[in-house]
């Protein structure tokens, strides 16, 4: 039984999935296994499927990866050392962005209402404890499928932390799905079990991405 899962849904992203692999043979933590679903078209599905195969193998903790992402090597051993810490569910980094945009992404973290209105806090490489991944999944939905899983883990009254530090490389592309397909936040809401928040007064779902570093 690995302490870690890695947890990697993969679609079209076989040339950018080995530089990942790559970054994950470098990384200073070592007691972990990578599970990885490769053309699924559902972004939601696959992670699930993901998901579902590291759960059978009773991990401590299962760390989120998206395919086309890059990680620095003590980005897993940071990870699990907050959370060997205590008092905390789940833990998340800061990260800079590559690719078609530069910037960096300081997570921070919000209180549950202002999470229904939009998500520029939290981001998809959460690594969380096991039981947050056995109360929580995510939905088969076009978009917006890692805010569901987030508001799915306040609403339970996971308590998590943030590494502030740059841990975590993100991918940007122009036709990054966050441009490209539109959010329906009640759609995000329903999935997540709160359609009670659906009259709050919502805002776009803007990433906190900021310009330079």
């Amino acid at each position: 039984m690995p302490k870690l899962a890695i947890c990697i849904a993969s679609y079209k992203s076989d040339q950018f999935l080995k530089e990942l692999l790559a970054d994950l043979e470098k990384q200073t933590f070592k007691d972990f296994k990578t599970y990885i679903v490769k053309e699924v078209d559902n972004c939601g599905k696959a992670k699930n499927q993901a998901v579902e195969k590291a759960l059978k193998d009773k991990p401590n903790y299962i760390q989120m990866i998206d395919a086309d992402d890059r990680v620095e090597p003590t980005f897993l051993e940071e990870g699990v050392r907050r959370l060997e810490k205590g008092n905390v569910d789940w833990v998340i980094c800061w990260g800079n962005l590559f690719g078609d945009r530069k910037g960096y992404i300081h997570s921070t973290i919000p209180e549950l209402n202002d999470l229904t209105r939009h998500n520029r806090n939290l981001h998809s490489w959460v690594m969380a404890k096991r039981k947050v991944f056995e109360k929580c999944s995510f939905p088969p939905l076009e978009a917006g499928v890692d805010w569901s899983l987030w508001l799915q883990i306040f609403k339970h009254g996971f308590k998590g932390a943030v590494v502030e530090k740059e841990l975590y490389r993100k991918r940007w592309h122009n036709k990054n799905v966050t441009l490209t397909k539109l959010v329906d936040r009640k759609a995000v809401l329903k999935s997540a079990g709160l359609k009670d928040k659906i009259d709050l007064k919502s805002e776009l779902p803007d990433p906190p991405y900021e310009d330079g570093c």
